[in-house]
């Protein structure tokens, strides 16, 4: 008799008004196939015990990966992309087979929020995105490197999963984007990199600059850009603790966000996206993968 239905991961915590201003959305907007929120990782538990700890380096690459997610899923009031952590979808479509969005499942169809995604975008449906639908995950204080290689591999390998042809098509240019903007971006930021320690090793070995030895303008434009963007992103943390805050989290997601280390951040952005490519290249040459003690073959 239920008018919604609310998938919903069994580590995500909802409060006061979550699940209201999901089905608000849903209900108000007929054009709609379903409301969703998305992630964003703490790297520092909501414990008290955790919050006295200090996150490695391995448990802020797990950060880095929902931290790029945050654009893509903050674009407004609707966004192109699910969560499966958290989506709300009307109970007729799934009785009726809507779209054959259980009939993707049923037949095997691997990664439920890309195949919603693809439906969507398929059809011409909108995915809402309310504004404060959105889930502080408070991660174990020290990951092992092991560990985020299998997570990183998990999260590639549904890219090469799909129920249709138009489904194999969005995942497959997600893929492509994903280890092209990778190497661009690794290629770009340690040859800008490279170039600056080199300029300021020079003038520390010659005491002053020849000026054919002048620093490379378009290094220090890369390197500061991508400061202002971990710069950026650290603002949007802030307003999303606060929007937590506003919606009755009584300020842990506040205090665990304040503690997160910028710098650990900017090491490990750099380190996980320079092997996404490899994890990308994993994928494409085996058809199988273990996840949570369980063997999944494509």
């Amino acid at each position: 008799e239920s008018e919604f239905v609310l998938f919903l991961d069994d580590d995500v915590e909802t409060r006061p008004g979550t699940i209201e201003c999901l089905a608000r959305a849903l209900a108000g907007d007929d054009d709609a196939f379903l409301a969703t929120g998305y992630p964003f990782d703490v790297p520092y538990g909501r414990d008290a015990k955790t919050m006295l700890a200090t996150a490695n380096i391995a448990t802020y690459m797990y950060a880095t990966y929902h931290l790029v997610l945050i654009i893509a899923f903050s674009q407004g009031r609707w966004t192109k992309n699910v969560w499966g952590g958290c989506a709300m979808l009307r109970a007729d479509d799934l009785r009726r087979d809507a779209y054959g969005c259980v009939s993707a499942y049923a037949k095997g169809g691997y990664s439920d929020d890309l195949i919603l995604a693809s439906i969507a975008d398929r059809e011409g449906m909108r995915v809402l995105c309310p504004s404060n639908a959105v889930f502080p995950s408070y991660m174990p204080d020290a990951e092992t490197f092991g560990a985020w290689w299998n997570y990183i591999h998990r999260q590639v390998f549904v890219m090469d999963t799909y129920a249709d042809a138009h489904n194999r098509m969005v995942n497959h240019f997600m893929l492509a984007a994903l280890v092209i903007l990778s190497i661009t971006f690794t290629v770009g930021f340690m040859s800008a990199v490279h170039e600056l320690v080199v300029y300021a090793a020079r003038r520390v070995a010659y005491g002053g600059v020849a000026s054919e030895d002048a620093v490379d303008v378009s290094s220090v434009v890369v390197f500061s850009c991508f400061i202002l963007a971990m710069t950026a992103a650290r603002a949007m943390y802030v307003t999303l603790g606060r929007v937590c805050d506003a919606d009755g989290d009584a300020g842990v997601a506040s205090r665990a966000i304040a503690r997160i280390s910028w710098l650990k951040m900017s090491v490990a952005f750099v380190l996980a996206y320079a092997l996404a490519p490899l994890a990308a290249l994993r994928v494409m040459l085996s058809d199988r993968i273990v996840w949570a003690h369980a063997t999944y073959i494509k």
